[in-house]
């Protein structure tokens, strides 16, 4: 009942487009690749308006330096089927205030069967724990198609990336939905490769300074929210929640 669809945004990379259309065939993938590159929130859009006009019941947005786990549909649609649940976020090791401090995350844990270890961790131990958060990230976010009709796509003014999932996350806010973070869910994530190699954001840069103007002009108590939710300690309570019980695995 899960359909994969890759969304190849011209790549410029040669040979790239080919080999991924050519995995997609022969893994039972749907492909589809841009005439010319639109940047992360119209592609974006693009797989929110397929899972609209297809019938889907829910739809995920992911980046592609993510290492999913075994789990990861099943154990966040519990959360996201939650009363007015407007999206899941996934934590991961590079997932800004969601991720669990881990200092080699590409040498401890870039792997399937750690992935899945430590997912199964933590699906033990927060089962369909539902966080609520500031914003969502959508380098692994859920959401329901009900709610991407009620609240739209992303915002094309964010250019070529950068904080349109935070637009998304506090337009759907304000219409009244729950964002929540599924701590049950861990996905690994490399992060910023892509978009420093295409020049989108300097070396050691995190976003883009004009798209964080957009999101201060229009949402000008958001950094104060996020700040409030910073000093609740909510996150460092399940940071020790899932640090226990992942090394209390590894001592059993």
């Amino acid at each position: 009942e899960v359909d994969v669809l890759i969304l190849d945004d011209a790549s410029p990379e040669p040979g790239w487009s080919e080999e991924l259309e050519e995995l997609c065939a022969r893994l039972g993938a749907l492909y589809y690749r841009t005439p010319r590159n639109l940047g992360i929130p119209r592609n974006v859009s693009l797989g929110l308006l397929t899972a609209l006009e297809h019938g889907y019941d829910f739809v995920t947005i992911n980046n592609s330096d993510v290492i999913f786990p075994k789990n990861l549909v099943n154990a966040m649609l519990p959360v996201a089927s939650q009363p007015n649940v407007g999206s899941v976020t996934a934590w991961s090791n590079n997932v800004s205030i969601y991720s669990i401090p881990n200092e080699d995350p590409d040498e401890h844990l870039g792997s399937q069967d750690v992935v899945d270890r430590i997912c199964d961790i933590c699906s033990d131990t927060f089962g369909h724990d539902a966080i609520d958060i500031p914003a969502g990230i959508s380098f692994c976010i859920m959401m329901s198609t009900a709610v991407v009709r009620d609240v739209g796509v992303m915002d094309p003014c964010f250019g070529r990336g950068y904080c349109e999932e935070t637009d998304w996350s506090l337009r759907s806010l304000a219409a009244g939905y729950r964002l929540c973070l599924a701590p049950s869910v861990f996905v690994y994530h490399e992060g910023g490769g892509s978009n420093q190699a295409a020049g989108l954001v300097s070396a050691g840069a995190t976003t883009v300074p004009a798209n964080e103007a957009i999101i201060d002009m229009r949402y000008p108590n958001f950094r104060a929210e996020v700040g409030a939710f910073i000093r609740s300690k909510k996150m460092e309570g399940l940071w020790a929640r899932a640090q226990d019980a992942i090394v209390g695995d590894i001592a059993r």
